[in-house]
C-alpha cells in the first residue's frame, strides 16, 4: 500500500500528538491486515475488524490517533483454517505468536511481519517502521444456552485464569493459592498430573477446552443465543455478543482500504463501549505505544544513530494541508460514507430520547456534509453542493423539531 510522503509528517489529531513513527507503524500493520485480507478471500475465510480499529474506522476512516494496534475478530473454525493455510501462505520473515508459547491468558493469537526486534536501518522495514508491526487475532466462541451450566463454566474458568496469571507474574505472594486452586482441579480430574515445569501448557490446555466446550455438547452448539471472547468475558465482563450480530458482514473504509465489518457492528460498538462516536481518551490494556519499551532500548543500542527522536513544533497544531495528500474526491468521498454511516444511526440516537445523544448524532451530520460541500464546491461541483445544503437546511429543521431553537437558548 502506497502513501504519500507527506502523510508521515508529525502533526497533531484531535488534540492528540502522532509522531511519524507512530504512522509508521499504522502502515507496516495495514500491510498485514491487507495480506491476510487478500488469504482469507482466497480460501473464503471469514474475519473482521475489532475494537479500536473498527471504532477508528467508523468515526475517523483510519486509526484513532491514541491508538496504535489492529484487532480482528475472527471464529474459531475460521482461525484454525487460517493458521493451517498460512503455514505455507506467509510472506517471508512473518510468523505467529502462540499465546500458548508466549505465555497470554487471552487466547490473543499475534501475527507480526518480522522476528526481529528493531534494526538500525529503517529502509530494511515495512514504511520504514523499524520495529516489528503486529496484529491482534481474538478468537469468538459459542456460549452455553444452559444458565447455570454457564455459570459453571464460567467459574471454572475463572480459576483456571488465576493460575496463569499467577504463573505468569511469578509473584510468591500468589502462590499458596496457585497450588490449592491446581490441587483441587487435579483431584477433580480436570488437570492431568504433572510437574511444575509442564503446569503452564496443563492449564493452558484446560483453559483451551473450556472456550471450546460450548461447540462440543451435541446439538446445544448450535441453540447458542450469544458468542463472544471468552477469556476477556472472564476476566474484564466484556466481549460477549448477540451472534445474531455476526451473522452477516459489511465494509468499512480504513485509510482508503474498504475492510470486512460485522453487520451488527453498531450494536457491538455500543456494547462494549458505549456512546463510541464520541471521541474519549481512555487509554490502553499494554501502554501506549506498544513498542516503547522497545524504543528505549533501540536508543540505548544506537545513541546518536538512532534518527526516531520525538520532535514538536508548534506548527503542527495548525491542522492546515493536514489531507492535502488526498485528493478532493477522496476527501469528499470519505465524509460522505462517514455521513452515511451517522445517518443510519440516527432512528436509534432519536428513539433513546436523550438531548445529548440526538445532538451529537445531529451535529455529526451537519458537519460531515458541511464538509463534503466544501471540498465540492472547491471542485465547482455545483449541483452536488445545492443538494447538500438542502441536506443541512433538513438536519437543522429536524434539530429545532426535536430539541429547539439552538441559537434561542
Amino acid at each position: 500500500m502506497d502513501f504519500p510522503k507527506a502523510w508521515f509528517e508529525n502533526e497533531i489529531q484531535h488534540g492528540f500528538y502522532v509522531p511519524s513513527l507512530m504512522k509508521r507503524c499504522w502502515a507496516a500493520s495495514m500491510e498485514i491486515v491487507l495480506e491476510i485480507d487478500r488469504i482469507c478471500a482466497r480460501h473464503g475465510i471469514c474475519w473482521w475488524i475489532a475494537y479500536g480499529a473498527l471504532i477508528g474506522a467508523v468515526r475517523h476512516q483510519g486509526p484513532i490517533p491514541w491508538d496504535d494496534d489492529m484487532d480482528v475478530l475472527i471464529r474459531r473454525a475460521d482461525m484454525e483454517r487460517l493458521l493451517a493455510v498460512t503455514e505455507t501462505e506467509l510472506p517471508e520473515g512473518w510468523s505467529w505468536r502462540d499465546p500458548k508459547k508466549v505465555r497470554h491468558a487471552l487466547e490473543t493469537w499475534k501475527l507480526t511481519d518480522h522476528a526481529e526486534v528493531y534494526v538500525s536501518d529503517p529502509r530494511e522495514r515495512s514504511h520504514g517502521f523499524p520495529f516489528f508491526a503486529l496484529v491482534d487475532f481474538s478468537i469468538l466462541d459459542p456460549f452455553l444456552p444452559d444458565e447455570q451450566e454457564e455459570k459453571d463454566r464460567e467459574s471454572l474458568t475463572n480459576a483456571v485464569q488465576q493460575c496463569l496469571v499467577a504463573l505468569r507474574e511469578d509473584q510468591e505472594a500468589d502462590r499458596p493459592v496457585l497450588r490449592e486452586i491446581v490441587r483441587q482441579l487435579e483431584q477433580g480430574g480436570l488437570l492431568p498430573p504433572g510437574t511444575e515445569e509442564d503446569l503452564w501448557d496443563r492449564l493452558y490446555d484446560l483453559l483451551d477446552q473450556l472456550c471450546i466446550y460450548p461447540a462440543l455438547t451435541g446439538p446445544d452448539r448450535d441453540r447458542a443465543e450469544e458468542i463472544g471472547v471468552f477469556p476477556y468475558y472472564i476476566m474484564f465482563g466484556t466481549n460477549r455478543y448477540q451472534r445474531a450480530w455476526f451473522d452477516g458482514s459489511t465494509t468499512v473504509t480504513y485509510l482508503g482500504k474498504d475492510l470486512p465489518a460485522p453487520s451488527g457492528y453498531d450494536a457491538i460498538l455500543r456494547r462494549r463501549y458505549g456512546d463510541y462516536m464520541r471521541p474519549s481518551f481512555r487509554g490502553n490494556a499494554h501502554g501506549y505505544p506498544y513498542y516503547g519499551g522497545i524504543e528505549e532500548g533501540a536508543e540505548k543500542v544506537f545513541g546518536e544513530r538512532w534518527i526516531w527522536h520525538y520532535t514538536f513544533s508548534p506548527d503542527h497544531l495548525c491542522n492546515e494541508g493536514r489531507d492535502a495528500w488526498k485528493g478532493p474526491r477522496e476527501q469528499a468521498r470519505e465524509a460522505l460514507l462517514g455521513l452515511e454511516r451517522i445517518q443510519g444511526m440516527l432512528p436509534d440516537a432519536i428513539a433513546s430520547g436523550d438531548p445529548a445523544t440526538i445532538a451529537d448524532a445531529l451535529g455529526m451530520c451537519q458537519d460531515l456534509a458541511v464538509k463534503a460541500g466544501t471540498i465540492l464546491e472547491d471542485a465547482g461541483s455545483r449541483e452536488t453542493v445545492a443538494r447538500i445544503e438542502a441536506y443541512c437546511e433538513s438536519v437543522y429543521r429536524l434539530y429545532v423539531h426535536l430539541l429547539g431553537d439552538p441559537e434561542a437558548v
